[in-house]
This record gives C-alpha cells, structure tokens and sequence, in this order.
C-alpha cells in the first residue's frame, strides 16, 4: 500500500496524512527509518515517510476537526491492508483531490502522490496528484459548471473574492457529497479503533515549531510502480 517501504504496524488500519510533500505514518521508536520530534503536547512522536499510498478508494468522508478545521479522510484498500489518509479541505491537497476525484475510475487502483516544492521567488507550492500507473495519470479538470474563484484588487494587492470562494465551495462540496452516495462511499467509523483525541493527533500537521524539529528525510533511490505526470493547469492558489 505505501509506496517504496512495506506497512510494519500490527494495526488493522494505517492512519496516514500529508506534510511537505510527503505521506506521512506513526511509527515507534523501534522503527530504523523513522524520525521523532516532539508534538504540541510535548511527546516524543515517532514518524515514517513515504513518496505516495496507494489502494483502492473504499469511503471517503468530510467533517471538522475539534480545532474547527475541515477534513477529507479517503478510506483505502490494497491486498488485505487498510488505511486512512486524511488532508484539510480547504488546503492545496483538498483542492487538488476535488480536480480529480470526480475524473477518477475508483474500481481501479489509485496511487496518492504528494508534491512540493519552492520557486525561485521563495514561494512554496504543494499539490497531491492521483494515478493508476505508470504516466497514466487522472485527468485534472473540476466539474462543469463549478463556479469560478474571482480576485479583487485592493490597495494591497489581489485578494480573493469571499463571495465567488463560497459558492465555489459550496458547488463542490455538494458534487462531492453526491459522488459519495453514488459510488457507495459512505465513510463507515467503525474503520477506526481510536479514540477521537487520538485520531486528531495522529492526523494533525506539524506546527512551524515541529517542522523545525524535523530534519528533511534523507532522499533513497525507489522503484515505483506509477509515474505521476505534473498537471498542465495550476491550481487557483497554493499554500504558503
């Protein structure tokens, strides 16, 4: 299911999220390739990197953290292994998976592969992209009729329109629920043997202070079985 290493938890269920570019799984101390750094509530938290995951979609389900945030949490299969891969919505992921998602065969095998990197201004750009093998990649194009995200110039420069965001979000959102229920991805909680508390810190993303704690995995050669191809058409804005 994880790309370039073999799953090595007990669990029935791997609980995978997204930082800098890279699937990223609790693991422990016994673990060899696993880094540590210290969380928001001061324990030592052990975590491996992957390039991508990969299964085929089982549920996919969207609601809010305790910190008011909104999650997508996408269930995957492959062979006899689960997992859970969770992302913000409103982040460069959760809009890069709503241009493909409703593009995507989900019969099929799909590799979820994370992507960063920083310009030569100093801008960072993130993005997920989706796969079913080698070049073969998902067509990247958001439903008809989804409303455009409008910019408006102020004395500060571009800022984005709230009104066009919404009913944008709100299209989506609604075509996502629809696809749910049409393909027959009701998330199911009983996918999950932890507590809530534990759910949302194992899914959490590093705060600045923990990134900084955090040296940049060490770069191995990989044989993969897909190629994910960048999409010709840039997301409507990144993350910073």
């Amino acid at each position: 299911m994880l790309n370039e290493i073999t799953n090595t938890t007990n669990e029935n269920t791997t609980y995978a999220n997204i930082s800098n570019g890279l699937i990223v799984v609790r693991s422990d101390e016994n673990d060899p390739k696993a880094k540590s750094r210290i969380n928001k509530v001061g324990n030592t938290v052990y975590e491996r990197f992957y390039r991508s995951i990969y299964g085929t979609i089982t549920s996919i389900n969207v609601e809010e953290n305790k910190f008011g945030e909104t999650d997508i949490r996408v269930g995957l299969k492959h062979d006899d292994k689960f997992g859970l891969l969770t992302f913000k919505l409103d982040s460069s992921y959760g809009r890069s998976f709503l241009a493909q998602i409703f593009n995507a065969d989900i019969k099929r095998g799909l590799e979820f592969v994370p992507w960063s990197k920083v310009t030569d201004d100093g801008t960072k750009k993130t993005r997920l992209y989706l796969g079913y093998g080698k070049r073969e990649s998902v067509e990247w194009k958001l439903p008809e009729g989804t409303p455009e995200v409008k910019w408006v110039q102020t004395k500060k420069g571009s800022v984005i329109d709230p009104v066009s965001k919404a009913e944008h979000d709100e299209f989506l959102d609604n075509k996502l629920q629809e696809f749910i229920k049409e393909n027959d991805l009701v998330y199911n909680n009983s996918l999950s043997s932890v507590s809530e508390d534990e759910w949302n810190e194992m899914t959490q993303p590093l705060t600045a202070e923990e990134k900084a704690q955090l040296q940049k995995p060490k770069k191995e050669k990989v044989t993969t079985k897909s190629e994910i191809t960048e999409a010709d058409d840039d997301d409507f804005f990144n993350e910073l």
